[in-house]
């Protein structure tokens, strides 16, 4: 969502507490799966509701973005297991 020419990512009722090791990847293309499009050429979301910036949260929150976030750049979003290199769910955005 854009908000006073800022950018974040909205979540709504969000679990991924059961996650071993998750991140969050803004993608160049949407449902993207693949580990080298997504750790070599995905935006690392930092979460800042966890110490350490790990996707590991739930609920309802937003995401600050980068100040010089594109939103024509990135199509979609990874939740991503960096422990196993394998994608916990993607989505596409519009």
């Amino acid at each position: 969502m854009e908000e006073n020419g800022s950018y974040f990512l909205y979540f709504e009722d969000y679990d991924a507490t059961d996650g071993p090791d998750v991140w969050f990847y803004m993608t160049v293309e949407g449902n993207e799966e693949r580990t080298e499009k997504v750790e070599d050429e995905g935006l690392l979301i930092i979460t800042p509701q966890t110490d350490d910036g790990r996707a590991e949260v739930e609920g309802t929150f937003s995401i600050p973005l980068p100040e010089d976030y594109d939103p024509d750049a990135w199509a979609g979003l990874t939740v991503w297991c960096e422990d196993y290199d394998l994608s916990m769910g993607s989505v596409a955005l519009s």
